[in-house]
């Protein structure tokens, strides 16, 4: 037989998971911007090529947007003439010769890390946030 305790243990138990599953996405958007984030300084703005350096100064994570059960976040280069189609130019032109960085400047770094992606953003996760929230 089950005491009065038990059960209103069982339902903060359910509260909590309530307000995790409700939450957590949220704070996966959350950690998945500072990846992208890291991501940015650490391998994208490095693999940039330079002109004028406008272009690296000029990239950035835009916040984590969700869409169903997507949670993603978008990395953007370019947001004024000249530099918006400069960045075009530079990504997509395999051509081109740079003394640093290259085309796909974006697209490639991100392919190297993306294995690593995964683990470096469950460490930023933190679903006692979600649950306190």
């Amino acid at each position: 037989m089950m005491s009065f305790s038990a059960w209103s243990g069982v339902a903060k138990v359910m509260s909590q998971l309530a307000k995790i599953q409700k939450n957590a996405p949220d704070e996966f958007g959350n950690a998945l911007i500072g990846v992208a984030e890291e991501v940015v300084d650490q391998n994208i703005i490095p693999a940039t090529p330079i002109l004028s350096g406008d272009l690296r100064n000029d990239i950035r994570v835009l916040g984590f947007f969700r869409r169903g059960r997507v949670i993603a976040v978008k990395i953007a280069a370019g947001n004024t003439p000249p530099v918006d189609e400069y960045a075009a130019i530079v990504h997509e032109d395999l051509e081109l010769n740079h003394p640093v960085g290259g085309a796909k400047y974006i697209e490639r770094p991100l392919k190297a890390v993306a294995p690593q992606l995964p683990a470096r953003i469950a460490k930023r996760i933190n679903l006692n946030k979600a649950k306190d929230a």
